[in-house]
């Protein structure tokens, strides 16, 4: 809310890992509920990006279970052919 209150536009979060369908529909009811509850109508506009090798098959589990992504980040499988392999690496701070 700070980055608010200083001009700058919130653009949301990044779920990299764990169930991805699960936790994004939890911040979604956050980002309402921060909305409502501190007056703030940027929370109804944040994204929801999620990554860690998502591929067809996944993409279709997500829909399946029901999720509220806005944004997914395809990487290794959109550059790489899925019969070699690939060396997926993040390296965290």
């Amino acid at each position: 809310m700070v980055l608010d209150d200083l001009g700058h536009k919130p653009r949301g979060v990044r779920l990299d890992s764990g169930d991805l369908a699960y936790f994004s529909v939890q911040v979604e009811r956050t980002f309402r509920s921060c909305g409502r509850r501190f007056g703030r109508a940027f929370f109804a506009d944040l994204d929801i990006v999620a990554s860690n090798d998502i591929n067809e098959e996944v993409l279709h589990s997500l829909n399946k279970q029901g999720h509220q992504i806005t944004v997914f980040g395809i990487g290794t499988n959109l550059v790489t052919c899925q019969a070699q392999p690939a060396l997926g690496c993040v390296y965290k701070l």
